[in-house]
């Protein structure tokens, strides 16, 4: 039967809203830098996300509603005057925001599976700095590239609905 849901051909989802297509989304970003007396520099940035509510099938599903959220992740950064180094602060999902960023429907829509994306996680990246025009990157007016670096990263572990350890997390 073509009308059949379970075969998804032949219905008619005229005036439904586009599959995973927020009404709304939003992003506001902002960096600031100052530059020290001594030459050294910081910069902040502050990055702001909204999604609003999104179906992940046409059919406008309530098992497939990604419900809306709100992201901030920030970063403070400290770059030397010798341009030998700098150190980053950075944090992700600073408000440890629950959300969805992906479900899964199977069987015509009456079983869903989620994707969350991950807490809040925080760290810091150290950074040797050389000048050399090669594998170079614009950074606070001053081009730099990386040699190596060694990265932190902290997460508080919380689990997900029902208590399930969310994607990327370990329990403690």
């Amino acid at each position: 039967d073509p009308g059949d849901p379970a075969q998804g051909c032949g219905l008619d989802f005229s005036g439904n809203n586009l599959r995973q297509a927020p009404e709304l989304s939003a992003n506001l970003f902002a960096r600031y830098e100052w530059e020290l007396g001594s030459g050294a520099t910081i910069a902040a940035k502050g990055d702001y996300r909204y999604q609003d509510d999104s179906f992940y099938d046409p059919d406008e599903n309530p098992l497939t509603i990604i419900p809306s959220y709100s992201l901030f992740d920030a970063s403070v950064t400290y770059a030397a005057a010798s341009d030998a180094w700098s150190l980053s602060l950075w944090g992700k999902n600073l408000g440890d925001e629950e959300y969805v960023r992906h479900i899964y429907s199977q069987r015509g829509g009456t079983v869903t599976f989620a994707n969350y994306g991950p807490p809040r996680q925080i760290g810091f990246i150290p950074l040797p700095i050389t000048t050399s025009k090669s594998n170079h990157h614009r950074f606070g007016g001053r081009w730099r590239a990386l040699r190596s670096y060694a990265m932190v990263i902290c997460q508080n572990v919380t689990g997900g609905p029902s208590g399930h350890p969310q994607p990327g997390t370990k329990r403690a």
